[in-house]
């Protein structure tokens, strides 16, 4: 390969990282905003819209009274505010248990309880739900849960915008298909007027991982010529 085609190829490579970092999004959660008596000291969330992997990320997440949460449900919605707001079966709904390592998805019927976990489970995530001391969350593939049904349905993707309604609980304890039950909850919910902004995530230039393999290529051929 000459330098100019390796040079051609750096170029080509790092143009597709540019490509690849504007479809990663990140959300970053106001921990001021937590309800009910509850606390947090971080909140946060990724999406991937190529790839279609979800993150979330909680940690020192406590109900009233300084109660640990051990459990939650989760709703995005990537098109409009509040989750509340948007029509039956349009999103997903993510349940998680820790105490049985559940994490199950379903689709919400837009009410503003649990019963969501009575209808017929889309997709288990359960060994994708980790709970690590004061933090908990996930890292999971959406991308068959989005594409489940078709439109209206979004299943739980976002992009430059997002709506959350998001519920912590202590005490909790989930039957799947049947019910979701905890002794205390807390609340993140964004406002129901509008969505938030989410901000593009940039991936570190990973076209300059070239240059060592460019370095040694001009190295040799000038050792090659001096001979």
């Amino acid at each position: 390969m000459t330098i100019k085609n390796l040079l051609s190829a750096v170029a080509l490579f790092a143009a597709s990282v540019t490509t690849a970092s504007a479809a990663t999004y990140a959300y970053t959660g106001d921990p001021n905003r937590v309800g009910n008596g509850g606390s947090v000291s971080a909140l946060s969330s990724t999406y991937n819209s190529d790839t279609e992997r979800l993150t979330w990320s909680v940690s020192d997440a406590k109900t009233a009274n300084g109660n640990a949460a051990d459990g939650f449900w989760l709703v995005i919605n990537g098109s409009g505010p509040n989750p509340k707001s948007i029509a039956p079966n349009t999103l997903a709904v993510l349940y998680a248990d820790f105490s049985s390592s559940k994490l199950l998805a379903y689709s919400y019927n837009a009410q503003n309880n649990t019963s969501s976990v009575a209808g017929t489970l889309l997709q288990d995530f359960s060994s994708d739900l980790s709970v690590s001391g004061d933090t908990f969350g996930f890292d999971i593939d959406v991308s068959g849960l989005n594409n489940m049904f078709a439109a209206p349905w979004e299943g739980m993707a976002y992009g430059d915008l997002i709506g959350v309604w998001f519920h912590f609980s202590s005490g909790t304890s989930l039957t799947p298909g049947q019910s979701f039950n905890f002794r205390q909850q807390a609340w993140y919910d964004t406002a129901f007027e509008k969505p938030e902004q989410t901000t593009v995530v940039p991936i570190p230039a990973a076209a300059f991982l070239f240059a060592p393999v460019l370095a040694g290529f001009i190295a040799t051929r000038r050792r090659l010529k001096a001979k």
